[in-house]
């Protein structure tokens, strides 16, 4: 055009804009008042990061006719913004992410997984516990923190492994030690005791009822409660009350002595005359016998062969109050003979049965045959009666009779 010419634009020099392929927050082009209906069209900037809304380059004269002075925008890293990722991952420094999986990416970049005493994985986005450092574990289930319980020591709600709780005994303080529960010293409250040496069970008897371990109870240390007694169940049953020892006596047994260490020590039924049936029941004895006592009852005895008649020991055989049988009395000069009741013959005396010595000794007779001096059991027999009894004999030495000869004229033999 003419430069001159009436109603022209003067002609300005073409703008050289290069294409900008470049990150930057403003790009900005002066753009001249000058007319615009002649000379050479505005150079095109080439920067496909401008969205023109319909096309990829954006005509600086259709800017500068919007009224724009300056384009400007914000826009991402370098790298973050040259790379592009397939669906489902995510820029994170340049490289893809599946924030899903990725253990130093988990959920959002540079998101790490280091859960505390634990290897950890990135499990949909989470954070989560693989495997617990040896002595720890997940017990809340939480992932955030991951294994927080150490289970070696001092957690004695999760001693060893979750959950597992340690007792507290009686008399004890829980402790978990290494893994396994355990109990701190062990102090005895009254009435209580350690009586089988274990700290481990605390104070686990009752030491005023138990009768294995009967006593006040009360005492400290592993040897809590061990000097308690055990009452004595001998012929009973043993029992405790209050720490006292007690006992219930079996049948056919008592009491007796009453010492309640040495239990119901007397067999009432079999054994004791002098507590047959119960305590302090005595036997009496029966003259020349013995007292017994069976099932409970009381009985007597007699020796030789002899039977116990009203209290004494008898010779049925030949007691004349007593002939045969207890009781059975012979008539005055009756003799009792091999049991039975006999008449003397006339002219005859009964000699009742009864027993004498006889014999001497060396100082009487020296060397005589008829030492030493022996008693002689006699049973009752007829005698004439011209002849010296028994007991007119044995009153002589006491009164005037002299020993008796021994020659043709004595009727002594």
């Amino acid at each position: 055009m003419d430069s001159g010419a009436e109603g022209d634009t003067p002609d300005v020099g073409a703008l050289d804009v290069p294409a900008v392929e470049r990150d930057v927050s403003e790009v900005g082009v002066d753009v001249p008042t000058a007319p615009m209906d002649t000379g050479p069209d505005m150079p095109v900037i080439d920067d496909r990061s401008i969205d023109t809304g319909s096309a990829d380059v954006a005509d600086v004269a259709d800017v500068a006719e919007a009224g724009a002075g300056t384009i400007s925008r914000t826009c991402a890293a370098e790298d973050d913004r040259t790379t592009v990722c397939p669906s489902g991952q995510t820029v994170c420094g340049g490289a893809c992410r599946n924030l899903a999986n990725d253990s130093s990416h988990c959920g959002s970049c540079d998101h790490a997984c280091n859960l505390t005493n634990a290897t950890s994985a990135c499990q949909a986005s989470t954070c989560r516990v693989v495997t617990c450092f040896s002595g720890y574990a997940d017990c809340d289930g939480n992932p955030a923190n991951g294994c927080e319980v150490n289970t070696t020591t001092g957690n004695v709600a999760n001693c060893g492994r979750c959950g597992t709780r340690c007792p507290t005994p009686a008399g004890t303080t829980a402790v978990c030690n290494g893994g396994t529960c355990g109990v701190s010293s062990v102090i005895c409250g009254a009435g209580t005791g350690n009586c089988d040496g274990m700290d481990r069970n605390g104070c686990e008897t009752t030491t005023l009822t138990d009768a294995a371990n009967c006593g006040p109870g009360g005492m400290v240390g592993s040897a809590a409660g061990r000097m308690q007694g055990q009452c004595s169940s001998t012929g009973g049953a043993a029992g405790c009350t209050g720490g006292a020892c007690s006992i219930t006596c079996a049948t056919g047994f008592g009491d007796c002595g009453g010492n309640v260490a040495n239990g119901c020590e007397t067999n009432t039924a079999t054994t004791t005359v002098t507590h047959c049936g119960t305590c302090g029941r005595a036997c009496p004895a029966p003259t020349g016998g013995m007292a017994t006592c069976v099932g409970g009852a009381c009985g007597q005895s007699c020796s030789g062969g002899l039977t116990v008649c009203n209290g004494a020991c008898v010779n049925l055989q030949a007691d004349t109050a007593h002939c045969g049988r207890c009781g059975g009395a012979c008539a005055a000069g009756h003799p009792c003979v091999a049991g039975t009741c006999a008449r003397c013959p006339t002219g005859m005396q009964l000699i009742p049965a009864g027993m004498f010595q006889m014999g001497a000794t060396d100082l009487e007779d020296p060397g005589t045959s008829a030492a030493p001096v022996h008693g002689v059991q006699l049973s009752a027999f007829c005698l004439d009666a011209t002849e010296v009894t028994v007991a007119a004999y044995a009153s002589c030495p006491s009164v005037t009779c002299s020993t008796p000869r021994i020659d043709a004229g004595c009727n002594w033999e």
